[in-house]
């Protein structure tokens, strides 16, 4: 969309109660404002409990930015950032826009597995639990570093490793095996110390356990496992996210679990038991 946006205050004034709109995706918005010299800022606020990293590009009409695009910019938990200032170049003359972006949760910067953690099993079990999917899986873990535990519904889920919680999202009810309902899977997703992203999702609904901000242990109760999303069968699928713009998830990383007195990755549809 262009947003006509000019330079003397009294048409600024009516353009933005008729034609400004943010984009927003979730937890982030990027809308364009002014100041008092005219120019054109676009603010980006980021409302979820942990950094984000967004790239953005923009078509400039009669205007002249004061970075080149397109520009990365991260920004902190909870927090907006002037990301753009654009001056008209001629006055009284409009200055037109568009603009987009990708984003991704994460510090794309500062982030880096640390490949000596050992993570845990994110469920208790005497009995043996089967691996619907393990790493680069044929049906939907296709190049990704991915894990489906066999999981009965309400099974209590735990934190595979220490962090931080920036995300919960436990309001579906639905779920079904096609494409078309991957985005009502319940999730909890948790940031680690080293920039990584764990992230725990078909959960069922309304069982969270913690709170967005809350900081957790190994082992703490996170939910309890569901179908929601794009699911055939109550399962947990678990894995961890490198800050990446590869896709708005990022990529994901293959991880050393605790088993009994191994330690070890997880490959193939092996049956498992928590130590």
């Amino acid at each position: 969309m262009k947003h006509p946006l000019y330079f003397r205050l009294a048409w600024i004034f009516l353009i933005l109660l008729s034609t400004i709109e943010g984009k927003t995706q979730g937890f982030f918005m990027l809308t364009p404002e002014t100041d008092s010299l005219g120019r054109v800022l676009l603010i980006g606020k980021n409302k979820l409990a942990g950094p984000i990293s967004v790239i953005l590009n923009c078509n400039i009409y009669d205007g002249i930015a004061n970075k080149s695009l397109p520009d990365t910019e991260v920004i902190a938990a909870n927090s907006e950032v002037r990301m753009l200032e654009i001056s008209p170049d001629k006055e009284k003359t409009p200055v037109w826009l568009d603009f987009r972006y990708v984003i991704t949760m994460g510090d794309y910067l500062n982030s880096a597995h640390n490949d000596s953690v050992i993570y845990l099993l994110p469920f208790k079990s005497r009995k043996c639990v089967r691996i619907l999917q393990s790493y680069n899986g044929d049906l939907s873990h296709k190049e990704q570093n991915a894990l489906d535990f066999d999981l009965n519904l309400g099974t209590p889920v735990l934190a595979s490793r220490s962090g931080k919680v920036i995300y919960v999202k436990q309001d579906s009810k639905n779920g079904c095996p096609d494409q078309k309902c991957a985005g009502m899977a319940n999730m909890i997703i948790v940031l680690h110390n080293d920039g990584t992203l764990g992230r725990y999702a078909h959960l069922k609904f309304g069982s969270a356990l913690i709170s967005v901000g809350q900081e957790i242990t190994a082992g703490f109760p996170i939910a309890q496992s569901g179908n929601t999303g794009q699911s055939n069968r109550p399962h947990l699928h678990f894995d961890v996210l490198l800050p990446r713009f590869t896709n708005q998830a990022g990529v994901t990383i293959a991880t050393s679990f605790q088993l009994g007195n191994q330690v070890a990755y997880i490959s193939g549809l092996n049956c498992i038991k928590s130590p």
